[in-house]
């Protein structure tokens, strides 16, 4: 699990063992947990990923709230010489990126100002490509930082029960 944007837990890695994969062999595929979803209510609560964390580890038996992500490609983007506007983080284990917070200026502030609303970059967004390079959270800030244009696939929980 990944917890870096506190909010919400989104699913790394499903084992071949375990509550998860004994949910996941009971229940048709479209209802399976899977890498990518996200966490975002744990018997109830949705306070904290810290404390969702500390609920799924004490409690004997756990009902989450998992949604699907909605990953959408954002154009080719002109870098320039200017920054990129982003506070990004990441999980050690995670492959993307997690959006903290936006700068007042850069290319994806500039971006946002004309993207459709359901197209706009986000604090709590996850990158999971740069350029269509996928990887450790060192190969997308690489990628992200030397490239000349930039074009991103980002996730973020669908805004209803999918």
């Amino acid at each position: 699990l990944d917890s870096v944007d506190g909010n919400r837990l989104r699913i790394l890695e499903v084992f071949p063992t375990g509550p998860v994969a004994e949910y996941n062999a009971s229940v048709e595929p479209e209802r399976q947990i899977m890498p990518g979803d996200f966490v975002v209510e744990v018997n109830g609560m949705s306070k904290s990923a810290l404390d969702m964390c500390r609920l799924m580890q004490s409690a004997g038996s756990v009902r989450l709230q998992v949604r699907r992500p909605e990953v959408f490609q954002t154009v080719s983007l002109p870098k320039g010489e200017g920054q990129i506007g982003l506070d990004l983080s990441y999980h050690p284990q995670g492959r993307s990126l997690i959006i903290r917070d936006l700068c007042e200026a850069g290319m994806i502030p500039t971006y946002n100002q004309s993207a459709a609303r359901a197209d706009q970059i986000h604090p709590g967004d996850y990158i999971l490509a740069v350029n269509g390079t996928t990887g450790t959270p060192q190969e997308l800030v690489k990628e992200l930082t030397s490239a000349k244009m930039v074009a991103l696939r980002v996730s973020r929980p669908a805004t209803s029960r999918s």
